[in-house]
């Protein structure tokens, strides 16, 4: 059910970005956040599953879950550490580099990035 969510969810996001003239600017990390509380909600499942079954009989442990379990922990894991070096990265950028004012906004006509007119 929680895949289900959200991949109806990253369909309706995708939508969203797809009817947009320029696209959506948090396109991704909405799906970031999606993706995040898909893996938090697929582990409660897997561990509540897991807590069910050690209560009503602990020597019947199915141990061919743990490996979806890891996988879900390690996938966890690699997502909160992405977000944690991406937060990284834009407060150093933050740091590094200022804001530009109205008047460079004025003054300029292309974009630095793409070199597509700004106007």
């Amino acid at each position: 059910v929680a895949l289900m969510v959200v991949a109806l969810t990253k369909y309706v996001i995708h939508l969203i970005d797809l009817r947009l003239e320029n696209g959506w600017p948090s396109k991704s990390a909405n799906l970031f956040y999606v993706d995040l509380f898909g893996d938090v909600i697929t582990m409660t499942i897997f561990l509540f599953f897991m807590l069910t079954f050690f209560l009503q009989n602990p020597q019947r442990l199915p141990i061919y879950l743990l490996a979806d379990i890891v996988q879900v922990a390690r996938q966890l894991a690699q997502r909160l550490g992405s977000f944690r070096k991406y937060r990284k990265i834009v407060s150093n950028i933050d740091q590094r580099f200022a804001d530009a004012t109205p008047e460079e906004v004025e003054s300029a006509d292309t974009c630095i990035i793409c070199r597509d007119k700004l106007w």
